[in-house]
């Protein structure tokens, strides 16, 4: 390769130096050296030749040691949440971010660890109980939101969040008891059944042939907090 292009120097077994020139605002000549990881020399000439595309198409990012998780936690700090939310924040990058990508370069960071990174809080659990689909969701959107960041402010040269499908959370259907349903549910709780459907959640059980005003004292008898109401419209009549 012609030296005016660059240079390639190995530094170990699988470690290599790319070294190329980059035109400066003064005029003056600027060298970037960018140490690289390759399994022999023509993977490190791909590299070299990839970085020199970037230059000569004014998107070439210079190295930096900023790690993903420093660059979520500038996000975070960025964003001026609200005092209880960016604690949350903060707790989600020390309980499930940090551990798993550690003190990794951003410009490390490929579409593959992102896809392993949610591959791995689908099975992670927290106090002995698997993480939930809202929850996964939220710490994914996260790291997205940094990494949409670092790219507006040319600290990465791509998103590698832009190849990777969003979770998505499970829908759970609402079961709704006809009349006979609801009367053998009751009448199997003995006397006093209102304190049970209430343990058991069963806002969501109503019967189809129920007036609204008759459901809604239902719903007022299993569940007290007027903000964990939830009525269901009457079905078509077939």
């Amino acid at each position: 390769m012609n030296r005016r292009e660059g240079t390639i120097t190995p530094r170990g077994k699988t470690s290599w130096q790319l070294k190329f020139d980059v035109p400066s605002e003064d005029g003056k000549r600027k060298t970037i050296r960018e140490t690289v990881t390759a399994r022999n020399r023509s993977e490190a000439r791909k590299l070299l030749t990839a970085r020199l595309n970037e230059r000569d198409t004014g998107i070439l990012v210079e190295p930096n040691r900023i790690s993903l998780v420093e660059a979520v936690l500038d996000a975070v700090s960025a964003a001026r949440y609200v005092a209880k939310f960016d604690l949350r924040c903060r707790e989600i990058v020390r309980l499930h971010i940090e551990p798993f990508f550690g003190n990794r370069r951003l410009q490390d960071i490929r579409p593959v660890d992102l896809d392993k990174f949610q591959t791995a809080l689908r099975h992670k659990t927290h106090r002995n109980r698997p993480l939930a689909d809202a929850t996964v969701i939220q710490i994914v959107k996260l790291v997205r939101r940094a990494l949409k960041r670092a790219t507006a402010l040319q600290l990465i040269g791509r998103n590698p969040a832009l190849g990777v499908a969003l979770p998505k959370r499970q829908r759970h259907e609402i079961t709704i008891l006809a009349v006979a349903d609801l009367q053998r549910l009751v009448e199997g709780l003995g006397a006093h059944p209102w304190p049970s459907l209430s343990r058991l959640g069963t806002a969501d059980l109503l019967c189809r042939a129920y007036r609204r005003p008759a459901r809604r004292a239902l719903c007022n008898a299993l569940v007290r907090s007027r903000s964990r109401r939830r009525y269901v419209e009457d079905p078509p009549q077939l």
